[in-house]
């Protein structure tokens, strides 16, 4: 699937395809649990501003599965900033993080 993924990165037909490509090859990376690949690809594609929100719940997936959790959690809460209150799974993984290591409360 890597590779499938990869090609319809770099020759998709549409702007979305190439986008959606890229957002199920890091969900590929994060479930193999190869963080770094994951956060390249993330930090790396020029996207449309629709896609913002997606991006920074995956960054937050591959922050905290990496145990940084004040960037999984900065992560999570700009994505739900962006998407408008989020997703009650985006809220969940949020919530599971707790508050920042300095003590204040999540946003």
């Amino acid at each position: 699937a890597v590779s499938q993924f990869e090609w319809v990165r770099q020759h998709g037909s549409s702007e979305e395809l190439r986008q959606l490509a890229s957002l199920r090859l890091a969900r590929l990376h994060i479930a193999a649990k190869a963080w770094d690949k994951a956060l390249a690809i993330l930090e790396n594609s020029q996207h449309p501003v629709a896609f913002d929100a997606l991006y920074a719940e995956l960054k937050g997936d591959a922050y905290a599965g990496q145990g940084k959790l004040d960037e999984a959690r900065a992560a999570y809460d700009h994505a739900i900033n962006l998407s408008s209150g989020g997703s009650q799974w985006l809220r969940i993984k949020r919530d599971n993080l707790g508050a920042t290591t300095t003590g204040a409360a999540a946003s």
